[in-house]
């Protein structure tokens, strides 16, 4: 197998950790959205990335320790899928995290269309504004809450 072609089935399997995931939000079915999209999909592509990491430190030039070192490290197409895995698993958990929270504390799913793309595209970022979200909400009452 390339590294193409294993880029193309990690990307395969976050698309359909992400179906999955709006189904699960559509449907209010938190199986779908907290163990299928939040778990096993990411756990998959976590193990995918565990079986390229060695090479980060194995069978590379460059290294972690500076920006020049980590540019030449990632000039090996099977460490930038291993950065991609990363990426993949780590974006896919979070929405997934978002989402429960959100549907957890009964919140309208309609934040979640701000949130999910900004997960999806960002992680970080959708992570930090579903905290500045729960921050600014956290005076209002649960009465409040419940249709906002």
């Amino acid at each position: 197998m390339t590294a193409d072609d294993a880029f193309t089935y990690a990307n395969s399997a976050a698309l359909a950790g992400w179906i999955v995931l709006l189904a699960g939000v559509a449907l209010k079915n938190h199986r779908l959205a907290g163990l299928v999209a939040g778990r096993i999909i990411p756990v998959s592509l976590a193990v995918a990335y565990a079986t390229i990491a060695p090479s980060f430190f194995t069978t590379t030039q460059g290294g972690f320790d500076t920006l020049a070192n980590l540019q030449i490290m990632f000039g090996d197409p099977w460490l930038v899928l291993g950065g991609w895995l990363h990426w993949l698993a780590a974006d896919l958990f979070i929405a997934s995290w978002v989402a429960m929270q959100i549907m957890k504390k009964g919140w309208s799913r309609w934040w979640l269309a701000g949130l999910l793309p900004l997960c999806f595209a960002v992680g970080p970022v959708g992570f930090l504004a579903y905290h500045a979200l729960a921050l600014a909400r956290s005076g209002q009452t649960n009465s409040t809450n419940a249709g906002a």
